[in-house]
């Protein structure tokens, strides 16, 4: 249905969309709960869902909504409930240790929970109650992008044809090569992320959804001149696309 380039553009289209999805999480992890507009969205969508056609259709977005909208404020609570117990502020790490590390939970979290945004919320939650420290959110942010493309170039790989395979792969180099940058790049993109926050008064949470969308607009302004090669260069064959190709 889509070219092989057109894919790839969604994917720098859907890295972008998820930045505006933290600042949304982010400005409900401050002081705004999302349940009381969740449950009328519910409501509203279940009744849709009776009718037939493009009513129903619009029924279930609502339900669907509504269920993310419950589900963040869900675990906002749980994991607000650990209180003190989960203190990795008070850790002492090496300034790469602690990037290094972070990131890597990052990552795995993300790999358990097919979702990126729900590793987020949990930092969110975990930054609002002061359990992590600032710098240890930006990492956790980092490993989430790269955990996303790790799970969606399995699962591409796997079950897709050449074509999905190497969008998959695609994804996988790109969200790899934008944390590398931004691990490169530390000390510069955290300071630009200080300093407008100092300016603006930004509190911790917004201090992490500009550095997510900081670090995204990078990567795709790096990679955007790139995008042509990626899809019209062969990529290396790797021995398990060898396979499935000779299955398909």
């Amino acid at each position: 249905m889509i070219t092989l380039a057109g894919g790839i553009a969604i994917i720098f289209g859907t890295n972008l969309g998820a930045t505006t999805g933290i600042w949304l999480l982010a400005l409900a992890g401050q002081s705004v709960s999302l349940s009381p507009v969740a449950i009328p969205m519910l409501v509203f969508g279940i009744l849709l869902g009776f009718f037939g056609g493009q009513p129903k259709a619009v029924g279930r977005i609502l339900v669907g909504v509504a269920l993310i909208f419950m589900g963040i404020d869900a675990i906002k609570s749980g994991f607000g409930a650990f209180g003190g117990q989960l203190d990795f502020a008070s850790l002492n790490f090496s300034p790469t240790l602690e990037v290094l590390t972070f990131a890597g939970i990052g990552f795995l979290l993300t790999c358990v929970l097919q979702s990126s945004h729900a590793t987020l919320i949990l930092t969110l939650t975990a930054l609002a109650s002061t359990q992590i420290t600032i710098p240890q959110a930006f990492a956790i942010a980092v490993g989430s992008n790269l955990g996303s493309s790790a799970t969606t170039a399995i699962m591409g790989m796997i079950s897709s044809e050449r074509a999905g395979q190497r969008l998959a792969l695609a994804h996988l180099i790109f969200n790899g090569v934008t944390a590398l940058l931004t691990f490169v790049l530390w000390m510069p993109m955290t300071t630009i992320v200080d300093a407008i926050a100092e300016l603006a008064n930004f509190p911790p949470l917004i201090q992490l959804a500009l550095f997510h969308t900081l670090f995204n607009v990078f990567g795709i302004a790096v990679f955007w001149r790139w995008q042509g090669n990626l899809a019209n260069r062969p990529l290396s064959k790797l021995p398990q696309l060898k396979i499935i190709n000779r299955r398909n």
